[in-house]
C-alpha cells in the first residue's frame, strides 16, 4: 500500500523520533538523501549516514517532546516542507534538560510505488538576537 501524501513522512518520522528508533527514522529517507542537521555531524550523506546520525542523537539524549510546525507545498512528485520545531530532551550523561528551537526545510519525492521519501533535510538555528543588535 502506498502513502498518498508527503505528510505521511512527517507522521512516520515523528513516531520514530519519539520511539528513539534510528532505523525507522532512516527509513523515511532516500538512499542518496542528505541531512544537514544539528546533531554531531554537519552533513550526513546517504541513508546509512542518516541512520548513524539519529543513533548518535538518541544515544546522547532522551527525547521528552518534539513540536513541529510542518507546512508544505506539492508540485507533481516533489513536495517542499518548511516550518519550525522545538525539541526538549534530557542529556543522558548529566540528567540536565535542554531545549532547542530551529527552522527546517526539506524536500520529498514520490517514489514509483507511491510512497514518499525525504531527499534533503536541513535544520538551522537562528542567531541570538544580541548578535544582530551588536
Amino acid at each position: 500500500m502506498s502513502d498518498s501524501s508527503s505528510k505521511s513522512v512527517s507522521d512516520k518520522i515523528l513516531k520514530a523520533f519519539y520511539a528513539e528508533d534510528a532505523d525507522a527514522c532512516a527509513e523515511v529517507y532516500s538512499e542518496d538523501a542528505v541531512l544537514y542537521g544539528l546533531g554531531p555531524k554537519f552533513e550526513s550523506r546517504g541513508k546509512a549516514a542518516v541512520r548513524a546520525e539519529y543513533a548518535e542523537i538518541f544515544q546522547k539524549f532522551k527525547i521528552k517532546s518534539f513540536d513541529w510546525d510542518d507546512n508544505h507545498q506539492m508540485s507533481g512528485d516533489v513536495a517542499y516542507h518548511w516550518g519550525t520545531w522545538e525539541l526538549v530532551a534530557t542529556v543522558r550523561a548529566t540528567g540536565q534538560t535542554m531545549k532547542m528551537r530551529a527552522r527546517t526545510l526539506d524536500v520529498r519525492r514520490r517514489q514509483p510505488d507511491g510512497s514518499w521519501k525525504m531527499m534533503v533535510d536541513q535544520a538551522s538555528v537562528p542567531l541570538p538576537s544580541k548578535t544582530w543588535n551588536a
